[in-house]
């Protein structure tokens, strides 16, 4: 988990990779800061169903709405205020980092997903398949991110880390869909829609920015509640049983904190 950073600091220096820690950091925000909430909610939960196939692919389903729900609106507002991030929050000094923060944000998304998915086959008693698909990712982040490091800086290192985890979450969502039925359509319906929404917030703020250039942290700040009010009306307007879902996760991570006492 640290090879990119022991790269990027060997061959091209401690300012490179700080300014790739920084990207890293704020790109992983949606997997760190959102679905860590869920963390210790997602396995027991699946746990609990493994017996019962039916249930555990409703619960699977649900979590991944969830889950989807708030961290690709994460993502895309992250996208859409790198420049910011760097220029206003951090400094102008850390504005080389952008371009590597661009690509992160998508490893951190899929990061974020892979906290349901993975969680998923060792629930159903495959961690063998999780570990070979994870000592493959290592293999072929290995075996690109020297020369793409060498050839293309930091942005070299965020697309070598971004396209295998990409790929593994594509290969796991076939795997998901074969070990439990589930249509690769019913996966991609629990993400299209918040991926929709959160488009649709990032293209409004974009927008905004040209006729209110974001030059202040409290700016800033008012950028982030005008995605956050985007994004919620466009929820409450076209997916409003995201609101029961949250609670019936949310109880059901009380009937498990109650079992556990």
């Amino acid at each position: 988990t640290r090879l990119d950073d022991g790269l990027v600091g060997k061959f091209l220096g401690m300012r490179e990779l700080g300014y790739y820690v920084n990207a890293y950091f704020f790109a992983s925000i949606p997997a760190t800061h959102i679905t860590f909430l869920l963390s210790g909610l997602i396995f027991p939960t699946y746990s609990h169903y493994n017996q019962h196939q039916e249930q555990l692919n409703s619960i699977f389903l649900r979590v991944l709405k969830v889950v989807s729900m708030f961290t690709i609106p994460a993502s895309f507002g992250l996208l859409a205020l790198s420049d910011e991030i760097a220029s206003v929050l951090l400094g102008e000094i850390w504005i080389p980092m952008v371009p590597a923060l661009k690509i992160l944000v998508f490893f951190g998304l899929f990061r974020a997903i892979a906290g349901c998915t993975g969680p998923l086959l060792n629930a159903m008693g495959q961690p063998r398949i999780v570990f070979w698909i994870v000592l493959g990712k290592f293999i072929v982040i290995a075996a690109i991110i020297y020369p793409l490091t060498i050839s293309y800086g930091i942005e070299g290192t965020a697309i070598a880390v971004t396209v295998p985890m990409v790929l593994e979450q594509v290969y796991l969502w076939f795997l998901i869909s074969r070990f439990t039925g589930i249509p690769i359509q019913a996966l991609i319906g629990q993400v299209i829609r918040p991926m929709l929404l959160a488009v649709t917030m990032y293209s409004l703020i974009m927008l905004l920015k040209i006729y209110l250039p974001l030059t202040s942290i409290p700016l800033f700040l008012i950028y982030i509640l005008f995605g956050i009010l985007i994004y919620g009306i466009g929820v409450l307007i076209f997916d409003k049983e995201l609101i029961n879902e949250i609670k019936s996760l949310k109880a059901s991570k009380n009937m498990f904190e109650e079992n556990g006492n």
